[in-house]
């Protein structure tokens, strides 16, 4: 049998700790309301001095905006509650007064003000009432401005109208939010300063016929030249094989639009349906990319080299330049090689002439063989519309 002894044991006895006297716990809580009492017994018991509308007054008690009002006496009327078009819809509904507290305005009576505090104090301001708003876009026009060979695009932007309904009187009125601007033509020539440069353009083309002969004029010359080519000329392997051999030898290649070969006597891009308009231009720049492999300059140049406002509308998003002309060799007319040729070589610095490459070009072939080598004695360099998009706007006053 094993005796259990607790003889020599070492174990700590522990103790419930005693709960904290309610009593005291209640005159804690009393002795911390009656300072808090005696706190705001005192504040409520202290002055200010403020000042409103230039005369100092003594307040008692609560230190708000609505006390100094009453111990001014100042006659101050609250506003009206008013209707988006003005009317009253609740006399006396809108702000109780208006002041400003050492120039930080309020409409709050229980404000509360300190000592020293200016005040003025005004009759309340109306107030309009609650509304719901629609907002709706005001599109932009297109205008052309300027003068010159080079037509770029600014950009317009929408405005906004807003449109305001009350939530008590029904009531509707509009309010420009924000003014649309315009898109604008801007239209100008290059300020090329002392270079002697010319851009040399050819539409219509690719030309079985012309084209092949243009190219060996210019690679004889060491001239550069843009072409504005009618997509759907692009017929043969032939064509495609002088489109590529013109980018291939640094041209520029851009669209004169895709159908206009087509339809010489009746094209009029400006009276196409907005999405022909778009289409004539992204189809262009589609059959040239066919061919060479990447995407053509959008540069462009329209059939007659015009187009209304609403044209402009419809493409300026798709095309960077409008390309128009300074010197019309009238080619087209077949006024006879010398006339051509006179007419290219009275071009000067930052002249843009147009030519074309057609099947019946024999005499702009003829002229050029003669005056790009004249032009080029009296240092003259051929480049193309990109490199004359690169120089400044010639002022108007220069021109």
């Amino acid at each position: 049998m094993t005796e259990r002894s607790n003889k020599g044991s070492n174990r700590a006895t522990h103790e419930a700790p005693k709960p904290f006297p309610v009593w005291k716990a209640l005159v804690a809580l009393a002795l911390i309301a009656a300072i808090v009492f005696a706190a705001q017994l005192c504040s409520t018991a202290a002055t200010i001095n403020v000042t409103v509308n230039g005369t100092e007054y003594t307040l008692h008690g609560a230190k708000t905006m609505q006390t100094a009002i009453k111990e001014s006496g100042l006659p101050i009327n609250s506003g009206d509650l008013i209707s988006l078009r003005g009317q009253i819809l609740e006399k006396h509904g809108g702000d109780p007064f208006y002041a400003t507290v050492n120039g930080i305005e309020t409409v709050d009576p229980d404000m509360k003000l300190h000592n020293g505090d200016e005040i003025t104090i005004t009759d309340g301001k109306d107030v309009v009432e609650d509304y719901e708003s629609e907002y709706e876009p005001i599109p932009f026009s297109a205008v052309t401005g300027g003068l010159g060979a080079l037509h770029i695009f600014i950009p317009g932007e929408e405005g906004t109208m807003e449109t305001r309904t009350g939530m008590l009187s029904g009531e509707q009125v509009r309010k420009l939010q924000k003014e649309e601007t315009d898109l604008v033509r801007w239209c100008y020539n290059p300020d090329v300063g002392d270079d002697k440069v010319i851009a040399l353009t050819f539409d219509d083309g690719p030309s079985p016929e012309c084209t092949a002969e243009i190219l060996d004029i210019l690679a004889e010359n060491d001239a550069k030249a843009t072409f504005f080519i009618v997509g759907s000329e692009i017929m043969t392997e032939e064509d495609a094989a002088l489109v590529k051999r013109a980018y291939d030898e640094g041209h520029q290649l851009c669209t004169h639009t895709y159908t206009f070969g087509q339809s010489v006597s009746s094209f009029n891009f400006s009276s196409l349906a907005a999405q022909d308009q778009i289409d004539e231009i992204n189809l262009g720049y589609q059959a040239i990319s066919n061919v060479t492999g990447v995407e053509p300059s959008h540069c462009v140049r329209l059939p007659g080299g015009t187009m209304n406002d609403d044209a402009v509308l419809n493409v300026a998003p798709y095309i960077d330049a409008e390309i128009g002309w300074t010197i019309d060799t009238g080619d087209w007319l077949s006024p006879g090689s010398d006339v051509i040729f006179e007419t290219i070589v009275n071009a000067e610095p930052g002249d843009i002439i147009l030519c074309h490459d057609s099947a019946n070009s024999e005499q702009t072939i003829e002229a050029l063989r003669k005056a790009l080598p004249w032009l080029k004695r009296w240092g003259y360099k051929f480049v193309t519309i990109d490199d004359m998009l690169v120089y400044p706007e010639l002022k108007a006053e220069e021109e």
